[in-house]
């Protein structure tokens, strides 16, 4: 079982997968049929395109370093839904074993630039620990510290901050899945029978899913993974109105139940919309596996047969696009080796490193490979240290002997000979009458030698000890 807060937060902004085929839906866009109210077998009242392109970003975190038990099926849940997202159209981006920083670019980024088109829809899948805190529930990243650490408020990411990001989007449906027990402070739960597509489903929503209620231990067994992917496939009846759409509401109710019904109650997922009258009217859609349920009038009368459709552009075209990420692949591993072989200072091998981030930095949908090489180049990079240069700079050559520099010397050895503790006068008086012969002595070494002329080895010696003998 995993513990009470563990937290697999999937936030979907799904678009409707088309009628007739499921795997271009992210590319072709999907209609939805409209019904004229939301009376039960109300007529058909047209259609309406609901969404232009579909988007995914799904996030395992197993690997806690700071505290947090280690996960075993958060990025297995997360890899088997990147899995069947792709099979239903959608562009899927997988992260996994994010830290605090990456994890809150990830998702700004997602919201932010994926989301940016109104037509498109978003998925976000996060399988990860999770946390209750004075009834505010979080999202745990991988170096987040245990709760009772003071650390955790800065590195956990509140779900209160979490709203704030999918308002960051500009798609009109996102709905946020959470395979975990924690308190939903953002959304409030929400029961009731669901209702047919209507114009009223395709205004603005945000919506939330989790799979247990706060205190509430939820399986680590995939089941509840596995009821979503079951549900999207058709494999089990979550349209509850028969319409052929698996809408947000219809997703949530039948999750409730069969969770519900598996654990004995123990487990018990809450479903709602969030706190904001701006995106709490829509609802979001998913079409079933051949399309939904519509009215048709009857055909005139049998026509000579056309060329039957039959096409297999679009697999050719997704053989070319796959073929090209692995191109990618392979040219990216052959940047990270030359950026990891580079010679040179510090300061250019980070630039090396700069480089190759900033030149691969878009998420390869079909490998973990770019992430994985991304995070080795981010750690090689910091890494990196300045070698310290040790210069010792050269003595100050000495500057030349001169008669000047000499008679310093000496006068200065003379004043630091030991004196007598006291002359006598006479003494004295001798001392006092030898000075004029001294001057005398000294004036005439200098015009002898001159007072600045640089003078050579073989003189210095001399003129010291002449300069010396004046005062002997």
């Amino acid at each position: 079982m995993r513990n009470g807060g563990w937290l697999a937060a999937a936030v979907f902004t799904a678009l409707l997968l088309p009628s007739p085929t499921l795997d271009a839906a992210g590319t072709r866009g999907i209609e939805a049929t409209l019904r004229a109210s939301e009376a039960p077998g109300a007529a058909v009242a047209g259609t309406v395109k609901l969404y232009g392109s579909s988007h995914a970003l799904v996030i395992g975190i197993d690997g806690y370093t700071n505290g947090w038990p280690r996960l075993s099926n958060a990025i297995k849940d997360a890899r088997a839904v990147a899995e069947e997202l792709r099979r239903k159209g959608f562009q899927v981006t997988i992260k996994t074993d994010l830290n605090s920083l990456r994890l809150q670019q990830a998702l700004k980024e997602f919201f932010a630039i994926k989301g940016r088109d109104p037509e498109a829809r978003l998925l976000l899948w996060y399988a990860g620990h999770g946390e209750t805190v004075d009834g505010e529930g979080y999202l745990v990243p991988a170096d987040a510290p245990l709760s009772m650490d003071p650390g955790f408020l800065i590195k956990a990411l509140p779900m209160r901050d979490f709203g704030s990001l999918v308002r960051l989007a500009k798609s009109k449906h996102v709905l946020s899945i959470f395979d975990s027990c924690f308190s939903g402070t953002i959304f409030q739960a929400r029961g009731g029978t669901p209702k047919p597509i209507t114009r009223k489903t395709t205004k603005a929503v945000r919506q939330f899913i989790t799979s247990g209620d706060a205190g509430q231990q939820v399986r680590d067994d995939g089941s509840f993974r596995e009821y979503f992917v079951r549900a999207l496939g058709g494999e089990e009846k979550a349209d509850f109105n028969g319409d052929g759409y698996v809408t947000g509401e219809e997703l949530g109710l039948f999750l409730g139940q069969r969770m519900a019904a598996l654990t004995d109650a123990a487990q018990t997922p809450k479903a709602g919309k969030l706190h904001d009258v701006r995106y709490n009217q829509g609802d979001f859609v998913f079409v079933l596996p051949g399309g939904a349920v519509v009215s048709r009038p009857a055909p005139i009368a049998p026509t000579a047969p056309g060329g039957g459709g039959f096409s297999l552009d679009d697999l050719r075209k997704q053989q070319r696009v796959r073929a090209g990420w692995e191109g990618w692949q392979q040219a990216m591993g052959a940047a990270f080796s030359e950026a990891a072989t580079f010679d040179g200072e510090a300061g250019l091998r980070r630039t090396a490193w700069d480089r190759f981030l900033s030149a691969y930095k878009e998420d390869n949908p079909f490998s973990e490979e770019d992430e994985r090489l991304r995070e080795q180049a981010r750690r090689r990079k910091a890494a990196v240290k300045e070698k310290k240069v040790v210069v010792f700079a050269p003595p100050k050559p000495k500057p030349p002997e001169t008669f000047a520099s000499l008679l310093k010397t000496v006068k200065k050895l003379q004043r630091q000979k030991p004196k007598p503790n006291k002359k006598s006068k006479k003494e004295k008086k001798k001392e006092k009458s030898f000075e004029p012969q001294r001057t005398k002595a000294l004036a005439a070494l200098s015009r002898r030698y001159g007072t600045s002329r640089p003078m050579t080895i073989s003189e210095i010696d001399l003129v010291r000890q002449q300069i010396a003998g004046c005062w002997n």
